[in-house]
């Protein structure tokens, strides 16, 4: 289980493994996403996520995920805080594929 000790760790639900960024749905959704919809609010093409910190609703996307993708790599980590002992961290194209992000959308990755 990777944890905050990991080599890997770069913030909360952030690990770069492999050289491959990897998020827990929580850290994506916070970081990736809402700066995603802050660039697209007025587009009529692209609807606004759900960034809400509903834990239930993330785990419940986690299990999706790990359905709709059978031969996904996804590794648990230990978070810095909250009510789960471990979540699952998935590969960013993964999560861009789910949550039906648009290839002409640019990420600002903060890693600090």
């Amino acid at each position: 289980m990777f944890t905050k000790e990991s080599s890997d760790y770069r913030k909360n639900g952030h690990y770069i493994i492999g050289g491959e960024h990897f998020f827990s749905i929580w850290k994506f959704k916070n970081l990736v996403v809402e700066d995603y919809n802050n660039k697209n609010f007025n587009k009529k093409t692209t609807h606004r996520f759900n960034i809400s910190n509903n834990n239930l609703a993330n785990y419940n996307e986690a299990e999706k995920i790990t359905k709709r993708y059978p031969d996904i790599i996804a590794y648990e980590a230990k978070p810095d805080f909250g009510e789960f002992d471990s979540v699952l961290i998935f590969p960013i194209y993964n999560l861009i594929e789910f949550y039906k992000i648009s290839d002409d959308v640019e990420f600002r990755i903060d890693i600090e």
